[in-house]
């Protein structure tokens, strides 16, 4: 018992932060796009990925900008 106790504490510190990134990531549209996913200080994969999926969100910003100015400009 001890063993599966440990096993599913351990395994829920594991999974936190993809299910923080994930329950974010969930609530960006295009009018929150400033917003960031939060990135954990452990230095790994899921730290990785975040970053990565926020330089997305930096990109998507950009694009989304552009095309607003260039709407605005042909009308």
């Amino acid at each position: 018992m001890l063993g599966i106790g440990g096993s599913i504490f351990i395994a829920s510190k594991t999974l936190k932060p993809i299910q923080e990134i994930t329950d974010k990531a969930r609530l960006l549209n295009h009018h929150n796009l400033n917003e960031t996913l939060p990135v954990p200080n452990t230095k790994d994969e899921i730290a990785y990925l975040a970053i990565t999926m926020n330089e997305l969100l930096k990109r998507l910003r950009h694009n989304f900008h552009s095309i607003r100015q260039f709407t605005a400009h042909a009308s």
